[in-house]
Order: structure tokens, then C-alpha cells, then sequence
């Protein structure tokens, strides 16, 4: 082999060594929770006293040259956030986790040529090399790549713009090898909710995502003003206080960052632009003066331009860098212009407007390109091109989006219908299409097969003006943001069923599960309270496994991850009111669920309805499984009906009460059951269902709660006036009654029989009692804040959780 040939081994091998480095580093900030350049910069000073310039860490990230000295410090930076984006230490310089990074640093020093060559101006893209990247346990997430813009040959003033052609339309799509949700089936990925929606003003109007960071911007207005709030995607927590737009009276309209993140553009209903920097919070330079309203705009991809598009049809480009304007305002459309986005490649603009027509047009020459798009009824609120630029989705007033052929002009397949007008949509990096509906949702869509993906996102559980006026994928497209009517803003993470799971140990009890997932979080070692207070909590229920909790109110039901103490999927809805009460089947494949003249049975796994609606005559404020799950009792304003779990018709006729029925219970071994409620407490044979005794308390004490514990050997009844144990096999009272600081509203055993639970009082207070020497365990705890609706322990006894209405707690 020659020295030419040596030589351009050796810088091939290098080239791909430094790509496979870049995309490690991509991973480890994206696994990190995608912290800013500043961000990082400032955190580098603060652990080692020492700075990571921008050009150093864009420079790291997208593949070149940094010495391994830096390549350290980059790395124990990134490292001093942990995996939920929390500041933790960093590691120490001799970490054995720094060892492969240590390692693949000394391998570009070795492979580096020795002798001079010019930096490529673009990078091929070839399977990895030999030399293999730090290998990290988190998924992919390469950040994107930004190509220098092409500039299209210039052409005499006389020639029309070309129509049709690839140079315009089409992109080349990015290569994706590395990301493992590129080639799954787009029907395979879903989005799972982050927390809960957080209220950013009093109306939202644009949401945007940085390209370059975890930031996302919100505008809006609130009272008489608007602003802009920053919020860390991350850990769903404002950044500083709110941008206001100067002046008064006045609304945030649009927003958009430019390519690089270093600006962010704010448009309102004064006609003027403003420009942040995002990383001073300063406003750069004086505002941009549009001729009408700013309705909508788009940066160029090159960052070059501004373009802006007004409540009077014109439309006007801006120089980025001097905020001058480049040629004349030109009209666009009949009415306001709603929407302008350019294609992947940025030679290509469509522009949307309140006439209800699609423009193309040529980004350099502003020659409009073909015929107008025309073929639906109303307004056009929304356009957006796929990642490939091959297909433009058009939304809109008649309740539909249609996609069109970008290199045709012909429309591809039938709409995408929607049960109420489409306000946004917008395309994630891998090809799926969001689209938010006037309806508070987010419908996911595969645009190649024009079927939806999963079941619609509920963007916000209030009915109050939940429309979703704005959506958008964050540059990764790991996650999804919907900005409401109503000022409040739903986030989701993108998962597929085909992802590795992160490993972890897995501790014994719930409780220490529940007490890692809270450290993960920033709360140190305490369980605390659950994310539930958006609505009133009535009922709460273990699954049998300990493996979910699921709620119960106002908004329907919610299954919890206890460990991250996050709802893992929106609320199952279906029920005319609050949901009252609620009972998982002894197997766990089933949740019932009780409420205003109705019980539903849920799939617990996919939290699908299972068969029709239970009908009752009014709240149905109990409800127990069977301990075989071959009966589901539920108790009413008229007493207690027994259904066949299997296939949902009654069991015999209801069993009546004197009043109604608040409380009912099996026996450990079935053969029992209790109900209680304000006129007494009454046992019936499950089987053969006469009245097994006579009443248990006096007509009048009242009972809210009936219990029996794990060995059936004791029944605990609560009500305003009394806290019993009974031998239920005797009707006997046990001892005397427990005192009490007030009336009890609930009572639960430990799974493990060793302690009883009694919450109740105005104070909302919580006592545990020995089971055996019906003793105080310890002093009463506190934190309700409020009534107590519903008490339950986790199936290994290691947590009880405690609903009111001040929110759900959890004690160990």
C-alpha cells in the first residue's frame, strides 16, 4: 500500500471514529435531560472551574476534533446530571465508567493522520468503525444534523419559477441508523404522558420547542397582557419569571427559535416582532414592524431569514442578523395569513390562510410555485411538510386534514377525519403526524397508511376551553407538547413497545421502590404526596401485584406508576359523574369502577371498557370482588346487587338495606358478606344470600366502612358515632369500641393482619392500630390537610395510601 492510499485509510477510520464520538455524546445529553450549551458551560465552571465554550461543545457533538482533556471534562459534566435530568455528583476522574471514554479518546489520538488535510465540508455516512463508541444503557437520541443550505442557481428575472421539480420538492431524508425508533413501524410508537398539564397563562396561543435544548417557549396572554414563559421539558419547572411583550393589551400570537436556539422570535397582536435571547433573557435589538397583526411566522433552516405573516394577507421577510427588512411586503392570501413553514431543505414555503387556500412558494424568489391548493371548506389553521418534504398536511376548520403530494399538487388518499376543527399539526422528525383538535385532544396519525396510532392524547382534562390551539415535536422527536385554550400545556415522552427496558434492581417492598423513585426525583427519601390534586380523589385501590394504583373522581380513573408516582396514561373516562368508588378483580385483569348510575368494568392492561355498563338507581358508592372474582358486588342508595363477573347480568335479586349502602365487603373465604351503611351494618351468606344474623349496630349509629381482616376472624365497622370489631361468625362485639378523635370515614387491615388503619375527623386524620392488642401504633398521622374519602394498603403491607381532598398520601 502507497502513502496515499495509507493516508486516506487512515483518515477514513478517523472520520468515522470521531462520528461514532459525537453520536455517544449526543446520547449521553439527550440521556441526560438535553441540557443548553449555557447550561452545561455553567455547570463545568461550577464542579471544575474550568469553561466549555460553545464552539467546543458544537464541535464535540457533531463529530470533530476536541482534545481528550476537554472530551473529559464534557463527559464528567454531562455525568453530573443523572438520568432523570436531577443535578447529582460527578463521577471521579479515575470512575471505571469513564474508562470506555478514556479508552476511545486514546484511539483518536492514534488514528488521527499525522499530516495536514482539510476538514471535509460534508461528512459521509458509513456503517460504524472498527472502533467502538462508549457503549451507554440508555436509548439514542441523535440531534440533528445541520447541512449547509444549498443556494439555488440564479435565473433571469424573466424565466417563471420552476414548478415541479426535485431541486425544490424533495429532500434527502437523514440517515437515522443510529436511532433505534427509526425502523420501528410507525403504528408500533406511542407517547405516554409527563406529569400532569401545568397552566402557563390564562390563554395560550404558540408553543415552541428549542431545536438545540430541553427549553420550550409558551405564549399566550394573562389579564390584559401577554408574555412568554420558558419551561425546562425536563422536569416540567418554569425557567425564571415571564417575558412580557411591551405595551399593554396586547396577546402573544406566535413564536418560533431560530435553527440554532440562540433567538427566539415573538410575535403579538401590535404588529411588532420581538427577539429574545434565550440564554440572557434580553430582547436583542428593537422590535420588527409588520403592517397588521403577526399572526404566524417561520425562520428559514439556514437561519438567515425571518418571515412573518399578517392578519391582512401580506407577508414579509426579515433579515435575521440586521432585523432589516429584505424587499417589499407582498400579499399572500385574500384574509389573515394562519400558518408558514418551510420544506426540510428550505427552498420551498407554504403558506396557509384564513381563505381557505395553500400556497407554494419559492423561498429565494418569492414566485409562487404551481396552483393554489384548494379542496376543503373553511379556514386553512395549520401547515407542516414531512421530514422528507414529499408530503405537505393541511389542517383546518372543516374538521379534517388533508395531505398532499408536495411535487404533483394533488391530493393523496382521503382526509383524516376529526370529530371538531383542527387547530394544529405538525410532523415528528420519524414521520408521525399530531394533529390538535378543538375537541382537548391530540390525535396521532401514520400518514402512510392514513390510520391513527393509538387512541387520542387528552391534552387536559378541564372542559373549559381545552381546545388544542398549538402542538409540536421537540427536534429529537422524543417528545410531544400540546398548548390548550385554557393556558395550560400537556407534555408527552415517545416510547415503543420494542424498547429494551433500562435494567434496574428491583427492591423488595413497594415502599423502598416507592422511596427510589422519589429520590430519582428530587425529593429526597419521602414518598409524600401523589400528583393527583388537579381533581378530587374518592377512591383509591392496590393492584393485586402492588404493580399499579388506580384513582377515582371527578375526571374518571388513573392508573399510577407508584415508583415515579406518574400517571402512566391518560383518564379513563365514560362515567356521567364522580367516581365514587373502585375494586381491582383478585387476578388483576380487571378494575371496576363505580359512579352516578353505573359500574364499568376495565381491561387493567390496556384500560379498554369490558363489556357494557352495570346500570344502578343512583351513586354507587361501593363495590367488592368475590375472592374467587366470579361475583362483583356493588352497593347503592337501595342496597347491594350481585353481578356475574363474567357475563355482567345479576345474580339473583338485591340484597336491600334500611338506607343506603356505602361500604361492602367479602370474607377472606367468601362465604360472608358485609355491607354498611347510615341505618346499620348487616352480614349475609354470599351463597344462599338470607341474612346470616341481625343487625350489628344499632339503627341510627351509622357505619361508613366495613372491613374484615385477612383472616376473617374480625370485622371492623366505622361510621359518626363508633370505631367496632366483631366476630362476624357470632354477631359479637369484640372488646369496646376504639376511641376516636371524630367520625370515621374509613378502615382498612394490613394485607399482613398485623395493623388496622382508621382515618376520618374534619382534621383528616389517620391511626393505626395493633390488630392483636388493639393498641395505638405510634401517634396519628397528619398531612390529609382535610376530609379522608378512602384509605388502602399495598398488597405487601409495606404502604398505605390515604385519599382526601387535599390529594393522596403515602405513609411507610
Amino acid at each position: 500500500m502507497d502513502e496515499r492510499q495509507s493516508g486516506q485509510h487512515d483518515e477514513n477510520a478517523y472520520d468515522k471514529a470521531l462520528e461514532a464520538q459525537g453520536r455517544a455524546l449526543r446520547e449521553l445529553r439527550a440521556d441526560r435531560g438535553e441540557k443548553s450549551y449555557r447550561l452545561i458551560d455553567e455547570r463545568a465552571l461550577g464542579l471544575f472551574d474550568k469553561s466549555l465554550p460553545k464552539a467546543t461543545l458544537s464541535d464535540a457533538f457533531r463529530g470533530r476534533h476536541i482534545g481528550i482533556d476537554r472530551l473529559m471534562l464534557l463527559v464528567r459534566t454531562l455525568m453530573s446530571w443523572d438520568q432523570y435530568g436531577q443535578e447529582c455528583p460527578p463521577p471521579r476522574h479515575t470512575s471505571e465508567a469513564l474508562e470506555p471514554w478514556r479508552s476511545n479518546g486514546k484511539r483518536l489520538i492514534a488514528l488521527r493522520p499525522t499530516r495536514a488535510r482539510p476538514e471535509p465540508a460534508r461528512r459521509t455516512r458509513e456503517p460504524l468503525p472498527p472502533v467502538e463508541p462508549p457503549q451507554l444503557d440508555h436509548e439514542s437520541s441523535p440531534a440533528p444534523e445541520i447541512e449547509p443550505e444549498i443556494e439555488p442557481e440564479p435565473e433571469p428575472e424573466s424565466a417563471p419559477p420552476p414548478v415541479n421539480t426535485e431541486r425544490l420538492f424533495i429532500v434527502q431524508p437523514r440517515e437515522t441508523a443510529e436511532d433505534p425508533y427509526y425502523d420501528a413501524p410507525i403504528g408500533d410508537v406511542r407517547y405516554v404522558p409527563m406529569g400532569m398539564p401545568f397552566v402557563t397563562h390564562s390563554r395560550v396561543c404558540s408553543v415552541a420547542f428549542s431545536p438545540v435544548s430541553g427549553l420550550i417557549a409558551v405564549g399566550g396572554n394573562s389579564g390584559l397582557s401577554g408574555s412568554v414563559r420558558l419551561w425546562d421539558s425536563a422536569k416540567l419547572l418554569p425557567v425564571g419569571e415571564p417575558l412580557p411583550a411591551p405595551g399593554s393589551y396586547t396577546s402573544v400570537l406566535s413564536l418560533a427559535f431560530s435553527p440554532d436556539g440562540s433567538l427566539f422570535a415573538v410575535g403579538d397582536d401590535k404588529r411588532s416582532v420581538h427577539q429574545w435571547d434565550p440564554a440572557t433573557r434580553n430582547l436583542v435589538g428593537e422590535p420588527l414592524m409588520h403592517a397588521s397583526t403577526v399572526r404566524c411566522m417561520a425562520f428559514s433552516p439556514n437561519g438567515r431569514h425571518l418571515l412573518t405573516g399578517g392578519a391582512d394577507g401580506t407577508m414579509r421577510q426579515w433579515a435575521a442578523a440586521t432585523r432589516e427588512p429584505v424587499g417589499e411586503a407582498f400579499d399572500a392570501h385574500h384574509d389573515a395569513v394562519s400558518s408558514i413553514e418551510f420544506n426540510p431543505g428550505g427552498r420551498l414555503l407554504a403558506t396557509g390562510g384564513n381563505d381557505g387556500i395553500v400556497r407554494l412558494w419559492d423561498a429565494s424568489t418569492f414566485a409562487m410555485v404551481g396552483e393554489p391548493l384548494v379542496g376543503r371548506e373553511g379556514t386553512v389553521s395549520s401547515v407542516a411538510f414531512s421530514p422528507d418534504g414529499r408530503l405537505l398536511a393541511v389542517g383546518g376548520s372543516d374538521h379534517t386534514v388533508w395531505l398532499w403530494d408536495v411535487a404533483t399538487g394533488e391530493t393523496v388518499g382521503e382526509p383524516l377525519e376529526h370529530k371538531s376543527p383542527v387547530f394544529s399539526v405538525a410532523f415528528s422528525p420519524h414521520g408521525h403526524l399530531a394533529v390538535g383538535v378543538d375537541d382537548g385532544t391530540v390525535r396521532l396519525w401514520d400518514p402512510g397508511t392514513h390510520t391513527p396510532i393509538g387512541d387520542p392524547l387528552i391534552a387536559d382534562y378541564s372542559a373549559d376551553d381545552s381546545a388544542v390551539v398549538s402542538v409540536t415535536f421537540s427536534a429529537d422527536g422524543r417528545r410531544l407538547a400540546a398548548g390548550s385554550k385554557n393556558g395550560r400545556v400537556r407534555l408527552w415522552r415517545r416510547a415503543t413497545g420494542s424498547r429494551p427496558a433500562r435494567p434496574a434492581a428491583a427492591p423488595s417492598s413497594l415502599a423502598a421502590r416507592m422511596v427510589v423513585g422519589a429520590m430519582h426525583r428530587g425529593s429526597a427519601a419521602s414518598i409524600g404526596l401523589l400528583d393527583d390534586t388537579y381533581f378530587l380523589v374518592r377512591a383509591v385501590a392496590f393492584a393485586p401485584d402492588g404493580a399499579l394504583f388506580a384513582t377515582g373522581g371527578a375526571e374518571g380513573v388513573l392508573l399510577w406508576d407508584l415508583a415515579t408516582r406518574r400517571p402512566i396514561a391518560d383518564p379513563m373516562t365514560g362515567h356521567s359523574g364522580t367516581v365514587s368508588s373502585l375494586a381491582f378483580s383478585p387476578d388483576g385483569r380487571l378494575l371496576a369502577s363505580g359512579a352516578d348510575g353505573m359500574v364499568q368494568l376495565w381491561d387493567a392492561c390496556t384500560r379498554t371498557p369490558v363489556g357494557d355498563p352495570i346500570p344502578h338507581n343512583g351513586t354507587v358508592h361501593a363495590l367488592a370482588f368475590s375472592p374467587d372474582g366470579a361475583l362483583l358486588a356493588s352497593g347503592d342508595r337501595h342496597g347491594v346487587r350481585l353481578a356475574d363477573q363474567a357475563t355482567h347480568t345479576p345474580v339473583g335479586e338485591r340484597l336491600n338495606h334500611y338506607d343506603a349502602v356505602n361500604s361492602v365487603a367479602f370474607s377472606p373465604d367468601g362465604r360472608l358478606l358485609a355491607m354498611g351503611g347510615p341505618g346499620a351494618v348487616r352480614l349475609w351468606d354470599a351463597a344462599t344470600r338470607p341474612a346470616s344474623s341481625e343487625l350489628l349496630t344499632r339503627y341510627g349509629d351509622g357505619t361508613y366502612w366495613v372491613a374484615f381482616s385477612p383472616d376473617g376472624g374480625l370485622l371492623a365497622t366505622g361510621g359518626p358515632d363508633a370505631l367496632r370489631l366483631w366476630d362476624p361468625h357470632s354477631g359479637k362485639p369484640v372488646g369496646d369500641p376504639l376511641p376516636r378523635t371524630g367520625p370515621v370515614f374509613a378502615v382498612a387491615f394490613s394485607p399482613d393482619g398485623r395493623l388496622l388503619a382508621v382515618a376520618g375527623g374534619d382534621d383528616g386524620f389517620v391511626q393505626l392500630w395493633d390488630r392483636d392488642t388493639l393498641a395505638p401504633v405510634g401517634e396519628p398521622l397528619t398531612g390529609c390537610n382535610g376530609s379522608v374519602f378512602a384509605v388502602a394498603f399495598s398488597p405487601d403491607s409495606s404502604v398505605l395510601a390515604v385519599s382526601g381532598e387535599r390529594g393522596t398520601v403515602f405513609w411507610t
